[in-house]
């Protein structure tokens, strides 16, 4: 019912953006409106680069592995496989960048993993939605260009009225 509208989708973590996703694929222009840094990973190969303690061991090992670290070295091997994805998704990170979009690390530069232990928010696992922003299908609007949100849409800093028939708080799961 939302076909031919326009929302405004608060938030770029997961919940934002599979929103944000699904409007446009309704035919809703959805515009994303990010609050802060947010992290973006590629599920292949980036996310799974988590996983590959697991390869050529049996499953209960590498649990074993991941669970008994110390805080110390997780981070640090967190901060190692974040940094080898950024590398990986360098070409979608630079174009969210051009964008405007506010690419992060995580905290510590130790990506989702850390940021799911810490808050449970604060990425994207991309399934999708990152290209339709990178090619402007998804705008993108920063919250601190917003003054505030009047009926019919949000009036922005500059004056101007960015137009939306719904406005979904993608803020958490």
């Amino acid at each position: 019912r939302w076909r031919g509208k326009k929302a405004l989708v608060l938030g770029t973590g997961t919940s934002a953006h599979d929103v944000a996703q699904d409007l446009h694929a309704n035919g809703c222009e959805a515009t994303i409106v990010q609050r802060g840094p947010t992290y973006v990973v590629s599920i292949e190969p980036g996310a799974k680069l988590i996983y590959s303690v697991y390869e050529g061991i049996p499953v209960e090992d590498g649990d074993l592995l991941v669970s008994t670290n110390t805080l110390p070295i997780v981070r640090k091997n967190l901060q190692l496989t974040t940094a080898r994805a950024a590398e990986l998704d360098r070409k979608m990170i630079d174009g969210l960048t051009a964008r405007g979009f506010k690419w992060s690390m995580g905290d510590d530069n130790a990506g989702h993993q850390m940021l799911i232990r810490r808050r449970y928010g604060g990425y994207y696992l991309n399934a999708g939605c990152a290209q339709l922003i990178i090619d402007g299908a998804v705008g993108l609007l920063q919250f601190d260009e917003i003054e505030r949100f009047v009926a019919g849409g949000a009036l922005l800093e500059d004056g101007s009225v960015k137009a939306a028939d719904l406005v979904v708080l993608g803020t958490g799961f």
